[in-house]
């Protein structure tokens, strides 16, 4: 047993996680922690093609 139960949620047609039983840097980025905000550097998962949608929301919002 992986003892994950309250991870992941789900509905007819649905499955989700729970955002508040992970700690996640990108979560807190959007929520506008400052401590989050301040440790990207204009860069996340560069290696993955699909996340470059995700870094350029980043980078637009930097100026926050």
């Amino acid at each position: 047993m992986y003892h994950c139960e309250t991870l992941v949620a789900s509905a007819r047609g649905s499955l989700w996680i729970c955002p508040e039983e992970v700690s996640c840097d990108y979560f807190d980025w959007c929520e506008g922690k400052l401590s989050a905000i301040n440790q990207y550097h204009g860069e996340d998962m560069a290696q993955y093609s699909w996340a470059e949608f995700t870094n350029g929301e980043l980078n637009r919002g930097r100026g926050r």
